[in-house]
């Protein structure tokens, strides 16, 4: 059987504030409809950070279906040593199984972990990717 794809890529050079709690959402795909009722979907997100000086780790977060499912696809840490980074680009990546037919989206989510303010993401991007079978 030949596979089928469907796909959606976004992004922006918005900016947005983020701080340690909640996660603030930064981008997302447009709904993508599984082929063959499930499918496979690899995810990738990239965010241009500008932290601030207290800054010492940020978390970002690809998140399916943030407005119902809610479910975590990837977390990953970035450890930064205080005031020594002050802009990166920071990436996060990961697979899903998508467990029926209905549309997905993803999204991707940022928090800082010490800092109550002054973190902001610049530009970002994501892409997501069905794969039947």
């Amino acid at each position: 059987m030949p596979q089928v794809f469907s796909a959606d890529a976004q992004s922006n050079q918005n900016a947005v504030d983020f701080t340690s709690s909640p996660p603030v959402p930064i981008i997302d795909t447009n709904p993508l409809q599984p082929p063959f009722q499930t499918c496979k979907a690899k995810i990738f997100a990239w965010a241009v950070v500008a932290l601030d000086a207290t800054e010492t780790e940020i978390v970002l977060s690809l998140i399916r279906n943030p407005e119902s499912d809610n479910v975590t696809v990837a977390d990953v840490a970035m450890v930064v040593v205080a005031g020594q980074i002050p802009q990166a680009l920071v990436t996060v990546a990961g697979t899903d199984q998508v467990p029926d037919p209905r549309a997905v989206s993803y999204e991707l989510q940022l928090r800082g972990t010490t800092n109550t303010g002054n973190n902001q993401s610049t530009a970002a991007y994501i892409e997501a990717t069905l794969i039947s079978g």
